[in-house]
């Protein structure tokens, strides 16, 4: 879908049920905003599907944009710090010299 500049992405299922949408900038091939069902986050089991796409595309993810997919951004000055605190079922992650947790 294409309005006023920008392209609009839905990421759906078999039964064609949204589970994310994304907003980008014809222009500069931005994003603009991703946002997963009812404007909330994007559920887990759909963030890999997201990021392959977004990769396909070319694109990056503002790290604003990035709670939405669940991944928490952590300043590098606190990297150290979450290394050694982070939970079990929590996992720090690197993408585009940023770091993230999951």
């Amino acid at each position: 879908s294409i309005r006023d500049g920008y392209e609009i992405y839905s990421l759906r299922d078999d039964k064609n049920e949204p589970h994310a949408t994304f907003e980008v900038s014809r222009k500069n091939k931005d994003i603009l905003q991703i946002k997963g069902k009812g404007n909330g986050s994007i559920h887990p089991k759909y963030i890999h599907r997201v990021l392959a796409f977004l990769k396909e595309l070319g694109m990056d993810i503002r790290t604003s944009e990035m709670m939405n997919l669940g991944y928490y951004h952590i300043d590098k000055m606190h990297v150290s710090f979450a290394k050694k605190h982070v939970g079990k079922t929590e996992k720090l992650i690197e993408l585009n010299n940023e770091y993230y947790l999951v």
